[in-house]
């Protein structure tokens, strides 16, 4: 199971085969679960913006913007330019998004329809980064036996379909099973909060199945020969 992130991957990689090799399930099955556990436990622990963030940020005013074209007069000789309305960062932005297009900027009742419109979306998209995870738990939860599903969670968060892509490993038997998940956000990799998630949920995972083998090693312990018996020991301090 290889997780490319920034995070001691190898003591994780040594944990998960120590595990598959003293617990006797299904190697396949259970790095598909564990995998399955680190995408909700990642969308979990990954932070959510909240309303009052987001009304913050873009309704603080900004004083790029001039005046509107009705309104704006040329300074006579020896008076003083009036300074440029202050406006939302928002009225701004959609403005600027208009005049790429080729449309021209709106202004008063309009513009504060825009905005009320253009927050409406930003608030349902409050935890698309969280959300983001749940793709790779819909398709890898598939081949968990018994079957798990994404249960209990808001979907409408995701603004459609779940995002993010999880590749289960799907061969019967197979010696060295993978399991990979990507995140439904290009730019989660660069996204601290997702990134501290991430780590936070394979420390757990890892901390579940330390607890499984201090309590399984001591008693197969003495039926191993002395190179067994030096790796079990090993894998118990991790």
């Amino acid at each position: 199971m290889s997780v490319k992130v920034n995070f001691n991957e190898k003591r994780f990689n040594r944990i998960m085969d120590t595990y598959l090799k003293y617990s006797g399930r299904s190697f396949t099955n259970e790095v598909n679960k564990r995998t399955f556990n680190i995408a909700l436990k990642s969308a979990s622990k990954t932070p959510r913006v909240q309303k009052p963030q987001i009304r913050k940020e873009l309704r603080a005013a900004a004083d790029v913007q001039p005046v509107a074209p009705k309104t704006r007069r040329k300074a006579k000789a020896g008076q003083r330019r009036k300074p440029r309305r202050k406006v939302p960062l928002m009225a701004i932005l959609i403005n600027y998004n208009r005049g790429k297009r080729g449309k021209g900027g709106l202004w008063g009742d309009v513009m504060r329809k825009q905005v009320n419109r253009h927050l409406h979306y930003r608030y349902k998209g409050m935890g698309f980064m969280s959300a983001a995870w749940l793709g790779i738990a819909h398709d890898v939860g598939n081949y968990v036996k018994p079957r798990r599903t994404v249960r209990g969670r808001r979907t409408d968060t995701t603004i459609g379909n779940f995002k993010g892509e999880g590749k289960p490993e799907k061969r019967i038997g197979a010696l060295k099973p993978t399991a990979r998940g990507y995140h439904g956000a290009k730019a989660g990799a660069q996204v601290s909060g997702v990134r501290r998630a991430m780590k936070l949920a394979l420390n757990a995972e890892s901390r579940d199945m330390l607890k499984y083998l201090r309590r399984k090693i001591p008693k197969d312990i003495s039926t191993l020969d002395r190179n067994n018996a030096a790796q079990a020991i090993a894998a118990k301090k991790l």
